[in-house]
């Protein structure tokens, strides 16, 4: 889970990632990239809001039959468009993209040129108290069925010295209103937020162990970004 964009409740945001350039790690097998594929795609699977372990795509254009990418989307009231997308740049802030797929709950843009993803949500419609996330990540388990965008010859995590993640990133918008709380940061359970995360995950199927880091790019409760 590489890029992820994340935000609960009556919040407008946009996110844009320009050129993904590598996560590799260091340790005694030496430098070694976790991925095959470092760079985004013009084409994306789609999860559904609701895990059920099937990727459904890709979508995108050029439209490759496969993708070493998919665009992950929890508990969003209204689902990615599987159909096709629309040539253009449309209501994206990436100017000349090549295509963009829009709802009333997310908005995703590719722009080839500068290898740009634009990650977009709005929670005008949505649930309060509730997480809505929509975020990119390489094709990794537990989907079955895709391309495996992640190398598994990176050695154990006891072997690991240090992990390198570069990526750039651009946050163009991002609105809070009081809508679920009484301020934009609401209180008790009912919390008008978003942020937004760029993440690593660091697993071993064999002997069961994992590592969840997450670097907070942008929070609007502790006015970051």
């Amino acid at each position: 889970n590489l890029l992820s964009f994340k935000y609960v409740a009556a919040c407008r945001v946009a996110l844009v990632a320009c050129v993904l350039l590598c996560v590799y790690v260091c340790g005694s097998l030496g430098a070694v990239s976790y991925l095959k594929e470092s760079k985004f795609s013009s084409s994306y699977y789609v999860s559904p809001p609701t895990f059920n372990g099937h990727l459904t795509g890709p979508i995108g254009f050029p439209l490759n039959q496969t993708s070493p990418w998919y665009l992950a989307q929890w508990d969003i009231t209204h689902p990615i468009s599987l159909g096709p997308v629309v040539r253009g740049s449309g209501p994206c802030y990436l100017k000349n993209a090549d295509w963009y797929t829009a709802n009333p709950s997310s908005r995703i843009c590719y722009q080839s040129s500068t290898n740009s993803l634009e990650l977009s949500q709005a929670a005008d419609d949505l649930k309060c108290a509730i997480e809505y996330d929509l975020f990119v990540s390489p094709t990794t388990g537990p989907y079955t069925g895709v391309p495996y965008n992640w190398n598994t010859n990176v050695g154990t995590l006891s072997q690991l010295r240090n992990v390198y993640f570069n990526f750039t990133v651009q946050i163009p918008y991002r609105q809070i209103t009081p809508r679920c709380g009484t301020t934009p940061c609401g209180n008790g359970a009912n919390l008008d937020y978003a942020y937004s995360t760029a993440a690593v995950v660091l697993s071993s199927p064999t002997h069961n162990q994992g590592l969840f880091y997450q670097i907070i790019l942008s929070d609007s409760r502790a006015g970051l970004g």
